[in-house]
Formats: C-alpha cells, sequence, structure tokens
C-alpha cells in the first residue's frame, strides 16, 4: 500500500519548526511519507506530488483561496494552530483569527482545550472538525523530549551566566513593518469589518502602546536594579526590533535575542517577565517563575489567561520587590503544580501524560 503524503509547512522556524518536526517524526513511525519544510517550498509542493493531508498553521480568512485549491487538487486539509491560546475577548479572537470561509474547507481543526474548542463553536457550528489535542509545543517541555533544546541551551550557557527574560508581546503598538499602520492592515484583511471592532482595537491598541512604554521603563530599572543579571529581551516575530537594539546599545546588561526556541531561553532563566504573553505558559510548562507587569486590564479586549499563572504587579516598583524576594530568599507566590491543573481547562496537554503530537497523528 501506498504511504499517505503529509505535508507541514513551517511558517516562523524558532515557533514551528521544533514542534512540527516532531509531529512529523512521530507520524514517519505511523508510515506517513512527511515532507517538512519552510512554508514557501512546501505550498508549491503540495501541487507536484501526490494529494495527502496538508498540516496547515492558520484558520484565517486570507489562508481561504489557498485551502480552495488543496481541496480542488484532492488534498485533505488538518489545521493546528501555533497560537491557539485565546487571549483577545472571544470575538476579537475569531474575527482576528478565524475564518467560516476557511473552517468549511478545512476537514480537521486540532484545538488547545475544551474552552478552546467552546470558543469556536459559539461562533461556527462544525462540530465534528474539532479535536481538542493540546499543543505540541507542550511536548516539547516533559521529560521525554527536553533534552532536544540541549545544544541550544549550552550555547546560552556560555553566553550568559545569570539573566532575566522579558519577553515582549506589543505588535499592535510596535509593528515590524515601521511604517505600516497594522489597524490598516486588519481592515484590509477584513478583520475590522464594523465601527464597533474598529473601537474594540484602537482600544487594545492604546492598551498595548501604553504597556510598551511602562516596558520599556522596566527594562531600563531592571538593569539597574540587577546589575549582577543580564536583561534577555526577546521581541516577539511580529515586532520591530529596533526599540529594544537602541535600548540594548544604552545599557551595558541589556541584551536583544531572537535566536533559538523561546523554551531554550526560558529553561536557563531565572524568572521571565511579560506583559500579556503567552510565553507566560511555556514557562509554566518548564516550571520558571513569571512575573506579569500589567499596566491596564480591560475584560473587553483582554482575558484573564496569561495572568491566571503569573504573579501580577501594577507597577515597576512591586515587580523589582517580588523578583529581589525570588533571587534573596527563593520566594515565588505561586505554587507550579496548582497553576498546572487549573490551567488544563486552557492547555490539554499541560501535564506530563498527555501528548498532543499522538493525538494528531493518530
Amino acid at each position: 500500500m501506498n504511504k499517505v503524503n503529509l505535508f507541514i509547512p513551517i511558517e516562523i522556524k524558532k515557533r514551528d519548526f521544533a514542534s512540527r518536526s516532531l509531529v512529523g517524526f512521530a507520524a514517519s513511525l505511523k508510515g506517513f511519507n512527511v515532507y517538512i519544510g519552510r512554508k514557501f517550498e512546501i505550498d508549491k509542493l503540495v501541487f507536484k506530488k501526490n494529494p495527502g493531508i496538508y498540516l496547515g498553521l492558520v484558520t484565517t480568512k486570507t489562508y481561504a483561496p489557498f485551502y480552495k485549491k488543496l481541496k480542488d487538487y484532492g488534498h485533505f486539509i488538518f489545521v493546528n494552530d501555533e497560537e491557539g491560546l485565546v487571549t483577545f475577548s472571544d470575538n476579537m479572537y475569531l474575527n482576528l483569527k478565524v475564518s467560516e470561509e476557511s473552517i468549511r474547507l478545512i476537514d480537521k481543526v486540532f484545538l488547545w482545550s475544551e474552552s478552546h474548542k467552546k470558543t469556536f463553536e459559539k461562533r461556527f457550528d462544525f462540530k465534528s472538525k474539532y479535536i481538542v489535542s493540546g499543543s505540541p509545543r507542550f511536548d516539547l517541555s516533559k521529560k521525554k523530549f527536553i533534552k532536544v533544546f540541549d545544544d541550544e541551551i549550552n550555547i546560552i550557557k556560555k553566553k550568559y551566566d545569570n539573566y532575566i527574560l522579558v519577553c515582549c508581546s506589543f505588535s499592535f503598538a510596535n509593528y515590524y513593518l515601521k511604517k505600516v499602520d497594522y489597524v490598516e492592515v486588519l481592515k484590509r484583511q477584513k478583520v475590522i469589518r464594523n465601527p464597533k471592532d474598529l473601537e474594540k482595537f484602537k482600544k487594545y491598541l492604546h492598551y498595548n502602546k501604553e504597556a510598551l512604554k511602562h516596558f520599556l521603563d522596566a527594562i531600563i530599572i531592571l538593569a539597574k536594579k540587577f546589575p549582577n543579571f543580564s536583561i534577555i529581551v526577546r521581541p516577539h516575530p511580529s515586532e520591530n526590533k529596533d526599540i529594544y537594539i537602541n535600548l540594548s546599545k544604552k545599557i551595558k546588561n541589556v541584551h536583544v535575542e531572537e535566536d533559538f526556541s523561546i523554551h531554550s531561553w526560558i529553561i536557563n532563566s531565572k524568572c521571565i517577565i511579560h506583559n500579556y504573553c503567552t510565553s507566560s505558559s511555556e514557562a509554566l510548562s518548564l516550571n520558571i517563575p513569571r512575573f506579569a507587569l500589567r499596566k491596564n486590564f480591560d475584560i473587553n479586549v483582554h482575558k484573564t489567561i496569561p495572568y491566571e499563572i503569573s504573579s501580577i504587579s501594577e507597577n515597576i516598583d512591586t515587580l523589582i520587590n517580588k523578583i529581589n524576594n525570588l533571587i534573596v530568599k527563593n520566594n515565588y507566590e505561586i505554587k507550579t503544580e496548582d497553576a498546572k491543573k487549573n490551567f488544563k481547562k486552557y492547555l490539554y496537554n499541560i501535564d506530563e501524560e498527555i501528548y498532543a503530537n499522538k493525538i494528531i497523528v493518530d
């Protein structure tokens, strides 16, 4: 019997490569013929090989025309969203990330949790297409696979002895294309479809700008208060890194790092600091303390998810005191096992026993 072709595109190497390689490896052991590589090349290769399964990355409307071509060629389409942890309000998330046009073409959607599934079901009645799997990214935090990061970890260790990891998520306020208005991009993509959508996104943008300024101030103070630690700034892939590089040029112990998987940086860190970022969930899975510097919170545009597993500080002084307690007294207020147990409602494979890659391949 001929093997089934499985096509696995990689969009952002440092985000996607390890977890999607894990799915590819597991699939190859099950007898699939696996093609994995950069999305640009895979998206051409799918029309040169026999029809099989395309493991997509997103459910957005922008991909619907491509998914239509795949279906016409004879492929099945399965999707596992690399950024499926919902941090926008449900309506904002569905407007931004999910399209009925794409869902109709997709055969199966692998979701991060039962709550993620319920979010989809609020608007799109395709229950037979939804499978709760968790995310393969978090399989890599488990004892069975964590050693895949050893080479990266050793390189980091040689460069930095002690460091605090600052995970940034300000793509709305600091979009990687400097001259592009991100709100206008969302309008063209029909993510913003009416005045009510526009009002919400403008509110989110305002909060994002406010939080970015707060974070830049915090980085300066962290570097001063903890001179024996490097402050490693990790920009989001959609951010413009120049604002952080300019800061690092002025402060000796501030460094901007984009190489390697986020896992490798978290494992070596004393703690992570975020504003509103899913890196907090990776840190939880790796048992690393998490601090949230929360300048603002609005229930109409934000969710509590990244904060439920983090020690929250509303101002920089409180943040400094909490980190100092961790460094000097090894005192951290959140119990990891309790946090993991509570977080299962958002991430099905947060515990050691469940593997998302196995569910997906099966």
